[in-house]
């Protein structure tokens, strides 16, 4: 889970719900993850874009480089 809101406390963490299954929580935004996802080996399986705040009127302009 990536974005701006993700609670100090769980930056660069990870949680493992079973050997296939595991949630990582990043402060950033996806666009900055994705690219550094990229250069490694540790690419996921699944995005899942819950509620970025598209629609919030200070952080949607944040969230442009990510739709593109």
């Amino acid at each position: 889970m990536v974005g701006p809101e993700i609670p100090a406390h769980l930056h660069h963490t990870t949680v493992n719900y079973s050997t296939s299954i595991q949630a990582e929580f990043s402060g950033r935004l996806y666009h900055n993850v994705h690219d550094d996802l990229m250069l490694s080996d540790n690419t996921p399986d699944l995005y899942v874009l819950f509620n970025p705040g598209l629609g919030h009127q200070f952080t949607n302009k944040y969230w442009a480089p990510t739709l593109k």
